[in-house]
């Protein structure tokens, strides 16, 4: 009798092997050889799900932004409890920021996914789907602190504002990780997302 085989199981091995290498080696060190090596098993158990190595890093990003354990669905979690309380949001921020193991992990993927994005067509279209859907999700948090009436334009350009200062944060943290203390970092985003509504109008 055939042995039974969770193909779904096997696709998911492959993707947290790939994870673990990206975060620990870079992005060069994922080849299909490599991840064959790791997961004790021929090349073509890793090509029967993947052709290519931006089709692994593609599943990669999958898993970071759907995983209910990755800073990033804590953090939309962590938004929608927020509410309109700007504290809790500029919390929610810090706690999404590279300052432990896991959430250092997460910021290396997301570096290796920038350095893709911008010289593969295929990976730089997932990017803008993702930022797309977390433009939106910051423009909601805005609107909620900063009260109704705000202009969708106005909402989307404070968004990306703010996004582009989560994501210069947190590269300069991985890359200085001395400067991750978190009453500081708190104070500083605070201060960004204040900023950020009165250029709104808002009363903080």
């Amino acid at each position: 009798m055939p042995r039974y085989v969770d193909h779904a199981e096997r696709r998911q091995a492959i993707v947290e092997a790939a994870w673990a290498l990206i975060a620990d080696e870079g992005y060069e060190a994922v080849t299909i050889r490599r991840l064959a090596q790791e997961l004790g098993g021929a090349t073509g158990r890793i090509t029967n799900f993947f052709s290519t190595k931006d089709d692994i890093l593609m599943a990669v990003l999958d898993e970071l932004t759907a995983s209910h354990h990755s800073g990033l669905a804590q953090l939309s979690s962590a938004l929608d409890d927020a509410g309109a309380d700007l504290e809790l949001i500029a919390s929610a921020i810090v706690e999404s920021l590279p300052l432990d193991d896991d959430r250092i992990r997460d910021w290396k993927i997301w570096l290796v996914f920038w350095s893709r994005a911008s010289i593969s067509p295929v990976v730089a279209k997932q990017h803008q789907e993702v930022y797309e859907a977390w433009r939106s999700r910051l423009a909601t948090a805005l609107s909620g602190a900063a009260g109704s009436g705000q202009q969708v334009t106005a909402l989307q350009q404070r968004a990306e504002q703010l996004l582009a200062f989560i994501d210069g944060l947190g590269v300069h943290l991985l890359i200085e990780p001395d400067r991750a203390e978190a009453e500081a970092l708190f104070e500083l985003v605070y201060s960004q997302i204040a900023a950020t509504l009165a250029q709104l109008g808002a009363e903080v």
